[in-house]
């Protein structure tokens, strides 16, 4: 199981994640009554990255204590993830930060898999926002993240 506790490295532009949550989330979490009726796109209320995917999945919900929009333009978002299992050590996913929503937004859902069992065998991860020239904004592990030298 993963660490519930995490650390805060690097602080810019006023941001810092608050918290990060692991969530397993099914397509209907996305859409709301309204948009029912409407037929409208859920990317208006929610900041899902990648921005192309299939909505059900496994998620890392990042709380920021700054609304996403005021994220530099050209911002993107990389979350390493350490498994104990023989298939998988460590993983990298990565987007660009969609700017184009709600501007009240202070989360963002990053879809890690399709697959929620991998969380079993998820032990740390470690998420860095970066500038658009690849400076580290923010940064925040799970406590038992070690960065190699």
């Amino acid at each position: 199981m993963c660490s519930c506790s995490y650390r805060e490295t690097l602080v810019c532009n006023n941001a810092k994640i608050k918290y990060v949550l692991i969530k397993e989330k099914s397509k209907g979490d996305f859409v709301r009554f309204s948009d029912i009726f409407t037929k409208s796109k859920y990317n208006d209320h929610l900041c899902v990255l990648p921005k192309d995917c299939d909505k059900g999945g496994l998620y890392f919900v990042i709380g920021l204590d700054a609304k996403v929009k005021n994220l530099p333009p050209g911002a993107w978002i990389e979350i390493r993830c350490l498994f104990a299992s023989e298939d998988k050590n460590e993983e990298v996913y990565s987007s660009d930060i969609n700017r184009e929503f709600d501007e009240r937004l202070n989360e963002i859902y990053f879809k890690i898999s399709d697959d929620c069992s991998i969380r079993n065998n998820l032990t740390a991860w470690k998420i860095v926002i970066y500038s658009e020239t690849g400076e580290p904004l923010v940064v925040k592990k799970s406590y038992l993240w070690v960065d190699k030298s």
